[in-house]
């Protein structure tokens, strides 16, 4: 027991607060709780008792003060304090024992299935405090938000809000103490909604061969079908560790699925996050895949079938292929392969390249030709960031997959990108101008006091200095601190993560860096009205004259 004070401090009807531990005197009796409302931290000493019921005076949540227990609000219980009256003095029972996990997860719970960001910024910050790791909160999360998806959507919306949920747990792991539960709230907060059960899916009475698993795959994407798609995947217990995400790779990459390259992007984001989140995923892989793989198809249209026939012709090849002479890639080599206005020009000049290159150097290629027509972007561009980063964020899924699951479906997958970057041939891909950038100090000192829109020239400066100058695991913690205190979609998060992955694989920083500090100043600004306003100014003098 802990000696607090003289009795005659409190008299009868008074209450004083002993830092996390408030004591209040009730016709003689003295009780004491924690000092905190459980809702929302508000101080319990300011609160109004009657009838043995102390209300907090913020949201009027009622707590029996006797047991703790809570008649409105939500189910969080105040937590009550063994005191004893001895010779005139008062003594406390030693310090209890953190809350029990369960009893956090519940309250992370809680505030995922409300929507109340301030009950999961309470849970997550205990979380931290109870030694769970950014991994193991959102492993946990991960869990909820597939039974918000089981009830609110059902397909791969579900993924997108995995991906957020370990895209933020990725960038927590990079921050100090109490910045961690701020980066990972950013993606908690995506899978908020309520939540509920679906009937269980069970696998086939037998297990498939691979033979048989690979061509029913192919089945039921072809004419996609997500329960079927589950049932085989539950099925795959009788194939070596890692073969079906190897053969659901394959799937994601063939011909009729590369007019839609968001299935091979939310494919590899579930093998990534059933690595990264740990086999608490696994129970959930399935239907993640089943509702990826079998989303809904686009019609394609004239550029696409061409795209698709070509593939389909060359596909044995494509797969074939083995570089005769690796040779380094130059910008140039891409630039001017993409430069075609011919997808049948464009594919025979990366398949030529890739009888003469490493795949993954190609991949770096994708990856910076992607950046540098992020980095191009300017502010109040009509929000063109999702369609402009779509190639980095598709080089980087297949450089993570390619990491955890080797395999020849890396070869097509390029492919797959380089009709992503043929479709958006309207952006271009500029080179970062040296000659753009304002004076830096590169000491990343000036860089969140420049963080202002009408900055945009110093930043970007600042933000590439500061890569230049001090090491990269320090840039990256300033820069990711910076901004995470923005409200992040789940697209900024995916691409911060990416750009940094991309970054730490030993491609040219630059491109990712000022892309990144100018979408983050654009989204900051919101400026949709100007941009459509300087849309709308090239047409006050009239249609264009036609000679």
């Amino acid at each position: 027991m802990r000696k607090l004070c003289s009795a005659a401090e409190i008299p009868e009807g008074g209450r004083k607060s002993f830092g996390a531990v408030t004591v209040f005197n009730v016709d003689g009796r003295y009780h004491a709780c924690e000092s905190r409302c459980p809702h929302m931290g508000y101080p319990m000493v300011k609160g109004l008792l009657r009838d043995g019921v102390l209300t907090c005076a913020w949201h009027n949540w009622e707590f029996d003060l006797q047991t703790g227990g809570c008649y409105r609000g939500a189910c969080h219980n105040l937590l009550i304090h063994a005191i004893e009256l001895r010779d005139g003095h008062l003594y406390l029972a030693e310090a209890t024992a953190a809350p029990p996990l369960e009893r956090l997860q519940a309250l992370l719970r809680e505030g995922l299935y409300t929507g109340d960001l301030y009950i999961q910024a309470k849970a997550t910050a205990q979380l931290f405090g109870a030694g769970q790791s950014a991994r193991e909160i959102a492993a946990f999360a991960a869990g909820q938000a597939f039974r918000h998806a089981c009830i609110a959507h059902a397909n791969e919306q579900a993924v997108y809000e995995l991906r957020a949920i370990a895209d933020a747990a990725r960038l927590a792991e990079l921050m100090d103490g109490e910045d961690r539960a701020g980066a990972l709230l950013q993606g908690l907060r995506t899978a908020a909604g309520r939540s509920g059960d679906r009937v269980e899916v069970k696998g086939l009475p037998e297990n498939p061969d691979a033979g048989r698993f690979a061509a029913l795959l192919q089945r039921y994407t072809l004419d996609p079908s997500p329960l079927g798609l589950e049932r085989l995947l539950r099925s795959a217990g009788n194939l070596a560790a890692g073969v079906s995400d190897l053969m659901v790779l394959e799937v994601a990459t063939r011909p009729h699925l590369c007019v839609q390259p968001e299935v091979f992007a939310a494919t590899c984001a579930v093998i990534e996050a059933g690595d990264d989140l740990g086999e608490s995923l696994d129970p959930l892989k399935p239907a993640l895949l089943g509702w990826t793989l079998g989303m809904s198809r686009r019609q394609p249209d004239a550029e696409a079938r061409e795209a698709m026939a070509w593939l389909a012709e060359h596909g044995e090849e494509i797969r074939a292929t083995a570089a005769s002479h690796a040779r380094a890639i130059t910008a140039s080599d891409l630039d001017t392969i993409l430069d075609a206005h011919d997808i049948r020009a464009v594919f025979a000049g990366l398949l030529d390249l890739l009888r003469a290159s490493d795949p993954t150097d190609v991949l770096g290629a994708f990856s910076l030709y992607g950046a540098r027509r992020f980095a191009g972007l300017w502010l109040a561009n009509g929000d063109l960031w999702e369609e402009a980063d779509e190639l980095l964020r598709l080089s980087h899924a297949a450089r993570r997959a390619h990491a955890l699951r080797p395999g020849t479906w890396l070869r097509p997958a390029l492919f797959l990108l380089a009709l992503a970057a043929f479709r958006r041939r309207w952006l271009k891909a500029p080179k970062l101008s040296e000659s753009a950038l304002a004076p830096a100090t590169g000491t990343g000192a000036r860089l969140a006091e420049l963080f202002e829109p009408s900055n945009a020239r110093a930043v970007r400066a600042e933000a590439l200095a500061l890569f230049e100058h001090s090491p990269f695991t320090e840039a990256r913690r300033q820069l990711v601190a910076l901004l995470v205190k923005e409200d992040l979609a789940p697209v900024q998060l995916r691409t911060l993560v990416c750009a940094l992955g991309e970054i730490e694989a030993g491609l040219d920083f630059r491109p990712y860096i000022a892309g990144l500090v100018v979408c983050a100043l654009d989204r900051k600004a919101s400026r949709e009205v100007q941009a459509a306003a300087a849309f709308g100014k090239s047409y006050l003098h009239g249609p264009p004259v036609v000679s």
